[in-house]
């Protein structure tokens, strides 16, 4: 069965997410690499939407 990067996403149903590389480990281990596609986030206190890093905590 070929598993392309768009297989892959589609049976993940993370619809908000790109697929950097696909690494095979053996028989049984698949390394998925991926990034978010959304612009910015809300924030963990307030709820608002954000879109640049603030505050002292490190990224996530």
């Amino acid at each position: 069965m070929m598993l392309d990067k768009e297989t892959i996403r589609v049976l993940l149903n993370l619809p908000d997410i790109a697929i950097d590389r696909i690494v095979v480990e053996g028989a049984r281990t698949l390394k998925i690499f991926v990034h978010s596609i959304l612009e910015g986030t809300h924030c963990h206190r307030c709820g608002k939407p954000i879109d640049h890093p603030y505050g002292l905590s490190p990224g996530l």
